[in-house]
């Protein structure tokens, strides 16, 4: 599915040259500071300044009903924005006429990102053909955007609920699996990929007392899989405002030093790990993380490295 992935060293560079390039154009200064925005959690209103690539009216959740959304939050100097252009070509390419909706909210970084007629000649340029969202009073950012960077990945499943939010070009992985699993399709990159054995990761929280939670994952090896257990995986979990928990990474497993790297324990059973959280409030709270982790196929031999995502939530003071 990552095709575009090998190209991205060497993309990386010349684009990485002709923007440091661009940004010290004389008109280039920052703008004001990104503000943070509120964790809304289903798609409603979209209250951008215009919208371009549009023929008619403009999107909204109404007329959106039923597809799965993909929103990308951008600004055509970000570097990083610019080495996951390809993979969201292709990703409209392929799931465009499946159910998948793209929306592109251009927030600007830069003064001079927010002439418009600059934003209209860099899709042309492009070949960008989505809605894309003129944005520069920063009014669908603050409703939606609370990882505060560009690039911005949401997905919405057809009615209108967010699951998925991350920021960064690694975020496209996680973005694409939510967008399949939303569209009930399972993945189809190669037919080696679609049989290669894997791990289920599954997340549960409750709720003992008023001012604590539990959050619970656990990883399930499927057939022929077997999970690593040194070195560890990681779980990084995504605090929201009114839940507090561990800063760094949670090991499932136990740590392995540069020496024992190569040398794998594997578990015998599925792994959890079970992490205390404080709260503060009535919630409901929507805990969001990533689980990195390793397994091995035991027929073939052949170890990879994976990351995927999970989303849980704290329930409601009773």
């Amino acid at each position: 599915m990552f095709d575009w992935f090998r190209s991205v060293a060497l993309g990386s560079v010349l684009v990485g040259g002709l923007v440091a390039a661009v940004l010290y154009l004389p008109g280039a200064r920052p703008g004001a500071a990104a503000p943070t925005g509120v964790a809304e959690d289903t798609l409603g209103a979209l209250p951008a300044d215009e919208w371009l690539n549009v023929d008619g009216a403009a999107p909204t959740a109404e007329s959106l009903k039923g597809s799965v959304v993909l929103v990308e939050f951008w600004t055509y100097l970000c570097y990083n924005c610019k080495n996951v252009e390809s993979w969201m070509q292709h990703t409209h390419r392929r799931w465009g006429d499946r159910g998948l909706a793209v929306l592109g909210i251009h927030t600007p970084e830069f003064d001079v990102e927010r002439n418009v007629e600059n934003v209209r000649r860099y899709l042309r340029d492009n070949g960008i053909a989505w809605p894309v969202a003129i944005d520069n009073e920063f009014r669908v950012w603050r409703r939606y955007n609370t990882t505060n960077a560009w690039p911005a990945f949401l997905v919405f499943d057809r009615d209108g609920r967010l699951v998925y939010r991350r920021a960064g070009e690694g975020a496209v992985h996680g973005a694409a699996e939510a967008i399949e699993h939303s569209l009930g399709r399972p993945r189809t990159s190669s037919q080696a990929e679609a049989s290669r054995p894997g791990v289920q990761v599954t997340s549960t929280v409750t709720r003992p007392s008023a001012d604590t939670a539990m959050l619970t994952v656990t990883l399930t090896p499927e057939a022929r899989t077997r999970l690593v257990r040194r070195p560890a995986n990681e779980l990084r979990i995504l605090m929201p405002p009114g839940v507090g928990g561990p800063e760094g990474p949670v090991l499932i497993g136990e740590a392995g030093t540069p020496a024992d790297a190569g040398e794998l324990v594997y578990f015998d059973a599925p792994a959890s790990v079970t992490v205390p959280l404080t709260v503060r409030g009535s919630g409901p709270f929507r805990i969001e993380g990533r689980v990195i982790y390793r397994s091995c196929d035991r027929d073939a031999g052949t170890c990879r490295r994976d990351e995927t995502t999970f989303a849980a939530t704290v329930p409601r003071r009773l």
